[in-house]
């Protein structure tokens, strides 16, 4: 036999093998089950439960508490004050264009206002980063469809030259807009 026989053989030899492997793993394999048509609870516990009735309504103290401080204000400005007052010089517009859903039109162009400032300083030589965590808040002023909420905040600066994080305290003010029943940001102040 020549070389080039030999090659062919062995290449012949070795796709029998993979061939035979296949069908083996093919028969050896679980097959998948399917439960007959028909049956939609073919394979469920069947369990005794009783209906629920219909669900009470809040008291009278949580509706009041609801109406001095609306529950998504609270959670709004929150969230909101965390991300506008955090930071990254890796991604400087990453949190305040994901905060745009929760502004008005004024609050936006503000916004992109602060952007192009940064854009227009140039990267930061070292990175720096901020790092914000609401620890309270406070309704100061609810007119219905306008509302100010005052929210207490621990922020943390990260900096590529120093060696340890900065732990300092703000507040921020945030002016609310109530459009149809959501909450949106229409300025801010940081004290």
């Amino acid at each position: 036999m020549n070389r080039n026989q030999k090659i062919f053989l062995a290449v012949l030899v070795a796709i029998a093998v993979l061939l035979v492997g296949l069908f083996i793993w093919m028969m050896l394999r679980p097959k998948a089950t399917v439960p007959p048509p028909g049956n939609a609870n073919a394979g469920t516990l069947n369990v005794n439960v009783e209906p629920v009735g219909p669900v009470p309504p809040p008291s009278a103290e949580r509706q009041q508490a609801e109406q001095e401080y609306p529950l998504g204000l609270k959670q709004v400005a929150a969230t909101f004050a965390e991300r506008y007052l955090s930071y990254s010089s890796d991604q400087p517009d990453k949190n305040l264009a994901d905060l745009k859903p929760l502004m008005t039109l004024k609050m936006q162009a503000t916004a992109r206002e602060l952007i192009d400032a940064d854009f227009q300083t140039g990267a930061a030589p070292v990175f720096i980063g901020y790092s914000a965590k609401a620890l309270n808040s406070e309704l100061t002023q609810n007119g219905g469809t306008s509302a100010e909420v005052k929210v207490y905040l621990q922020r943390i600066q990260y900096s590529g030259d120093n060696p340890g994080p900065k732990v300092f305290y703000q507040e921020m003010i945030l002016q609310f807009v109530k459009i149809g029943d959501e909450w949106r940001v229409d300025s801010v102040a940081v004290n």
